[in-house]
């Protein structure tokens, strides 16, 4: 065996300094709790999500190898430790630019029967291969007393069902810190309901002062709610009961815009506000400070059209933005907006890959507009002609081509045809 890939590991100290919501891409472990009643007991369940980008991966053969162990030590009000449970996951790939991805996952999730009060969770992650413990920040949970969970937190899960261990129908935990993601893939939240009778389950999300849905359920589906692992998966298992219940918003965040919501449910007596957040995962860097994001608007549209968008005030700006991107994106009837997502995100490439030296102009560049404009090239060169770099791009499928040369050395492409 021998290590191929060092992360720096102080970036999970540093990431764990943040509390903001806006911070949540950024973060290398992803924590998620959630509390179901199952047989008269009070259940707790941790879950924790890292990218592959984030682990330490080792060569054995033709694998790579990793995982890593997380403590949660677990204190009561009175700051005194009262259980402590542990969660080891490995994962081991065979290509090795798996190793490097944001986008492939180790999950985990533990379980402990648990009393109504105010917990909190300190976790303490050891990378394998790391040899070394780091105790990361804490988080709360608060667990209601068993006569007040008629109605448990909604539970944010992916929409498609996901095949395991030989049956199907089982939905995956979205396992984004219970925030419902801002994203072009469908989530759903799932609603357990204990001790339910024949009413009919009503439900109100709001948004912003504004309602932008109302529900009744006339029909809940049975089933005891419990979550587990599955092969690489975390998923919400049914344990069919007669008792319990639940019901599920389907695809929510197609509706959900970015931000603070909430989800209203009442059915008999029963009548509780839930408040959740709705978090673009993957937002593009360059959507982080809105006047750098509506500035590079004058590279690629009319002039007149983006002094429309600067004409707003500070407050409403990224709504003006919004606004101007959703004309190009009208046959989606989505908050998510995949034009302006794929531009912005364009924008970022370009700022990393073709910049000058010691600037971050890469999206004002001559390759970063045709890049931004047009996407990857499908053919692409380098050749010495002249005492000059040229780089050649071809769009086979818009029969175009771009020369790009480099006159000074300095990497500074400019284009020439």
């Amino acid at each position: 065996m021998r290590i191929t890939l060092l992360r720096l590991l102080l970036l999970i100290l540093l990431a764990f300094s943040f509390s903001v919501k806006a911070q949540l891409n950024q973060k290398p472990i992803l924590f998620e709790w959630n509390i179901l009643k199952i047989d008269s007991t009070l259940n707790l369940y941790i879950s924790f999500r890292i990218s592959n980008d984030n682990l330490i991966f080792i060569k054995d053969k033709e694998f790579y190898k990793s995982g890593l162990s997380i403590t949660y030590d677990i204190f009561d009000s009175n700051d005194k430790l009262i259980n402590r449970i542990t969660d080891k996951e490995e994962v081991t790939l065979r290509e090795y630019s798996l190793t490097n991805s944001r986008d492939s996952y180790l999950e985990g999730i533990s379980n402990l029967k648990i009393e109504s009060g105010k917990y909190k969770v300190v976790p303490t992650v050891n990378l394998i291969y790391a040899e070394k413990d780091y105790v990361l920040k804490e988080f709360f949970v608060e667990i209601p007393s068993l006569e007040k969970l008629n109605l448990s937190k909604p539970i944010v899960i992916n929409s498609n069902l996901v095949d395991c261990k030989e049956d199907a129908g089982f939905y995956a935990l979205a396992n984004y810190e219970g925030m419902l993601p801002f994203s072009p893939e469908s989530f759903s939240l799932i609603i357990p309901i204990q001790d339910y009778d024949s009413s009919i389950v009503s439900v109100k999300v709001n948004q912003n002062k504004k309602n932008i849905l109302t529900k009744s359920f006339y029909e809940i589906k049975n089933g005891n709610i419990d979550i587990d692992k599955c092969s690489d998966k975390i998923v919400i298992v049914n344990n069919y009961s007669n008792e319990n219940g639940f019901i599920i918003l389907e695809n929510l965040n197609n509706i959900v815009d970015e931000g603070d919501f909430t989800v209203s449910i009442n059915y008999g007596k029963h009548d509780h506000e839930f408040s959740l957040t709705s978090v673009w995962i993957k937002k593009p860097r360059n959507l982080r400070v809105i006047k750098e994001a509506v500035l590079i608007l004058y590279n690629f549209f009319e002039e007149k059209a983006v002094d429309e968008v600067f004409r707003a005030d500070s407050d409403s700006l990224y709504s003006a933005l919004k606004n101007f991107w959703k004309k190009y994106d009208g046959y989606s009837n989505k908050t998510f907006n995949k034009v302006m997502s794929e531009f912005y995100s364009r924008v970022d490439f370009a700022i990393d890959n073709y910049s000058s030296i010691n600037k971050m102009d890469g999206a004002k560049s001559d390759r970063g507009k045709v890049y931004i404009k047009y996407g990857i090239p499908s053919k692409s060169n380098r050749v010495f002609s002249n005492n000059k770099v040229l780089e050649i791009w071809e769009y086979a499928d818009i029969d175009k081509k771009f020369v790009f040369a480099d006159n000074s050395g300095t990497g500074n492409f400019v284009l020439e045809k």
